[in-house]
Formats: structure tokens, sequence, C-alpha cells
């Protein structure tokens, strides 16, 4: 099936330190959000829980797929959208 796919994924159980959280961040984002109050220790938790959490990282990965799936595929507009997305009363 080409919509499939499997990923094999560790979470390490040790939370991550706020330097290796702020650097995976950094890394990941690369500029494209704006970067959290690390001295907020609510904030540096929130992010060390998610960068433990298999679902959210999943959840982010087709995310991201599917936004430049769609944007590779520049079907948003155009005969082929409409039809996808006509509504028949």
């Amino acid at each position: 099936m080409s919509n499939h796919w499997h990923c094999v994924v560790y979470a390490d159980s040790a939370l991550p330190t706020k330097a290796e959280v702020i650097r995976r961040f950094t890394e990941f984002h690369k500029g494209d959000v704006i970067i959290p109050d690390w001295n907020d220790p609510k904030v540096l938790k929130k992010f060390k829980a998610k960068m433990r959490d298999i679902s959210w990282f999943t959840r982010d990965l087709q995310q991201r797929f599917t936004y430049w799936y769609n944007n590779s595929r520049k079907i948003s507009s155009g005969k082929k959208a409409k039809r996808k997305y006509a509504s028949v009363l």
C-alpha cells in the first residue's frame, strides 16, 4: 500500500536536560516558530514531556508530511480540487 508506513521509535526513559531540549527544539524547527521562554519551569516541563511522547512525534510528522505533500502536488486549486471538493445538492 502506498499510503501505509511503519516507524520504529525509541523513547528514552529519562527526561532530557534543559540544554538538550533547547538543542533539539532549535534543530527541529529551524526558526519557523516563536522561541519559547526556556526560563519558565512550566514551559520546560511541557517540552521535556513532549520529547518523550511518541504520539506527539507521529502527529507532528504526519502534519509536516501532509503539508509538504499537498504543496508539492498543488491540487488545492484548479479543476481537480473543484471536482474533489464540490458539493451537489
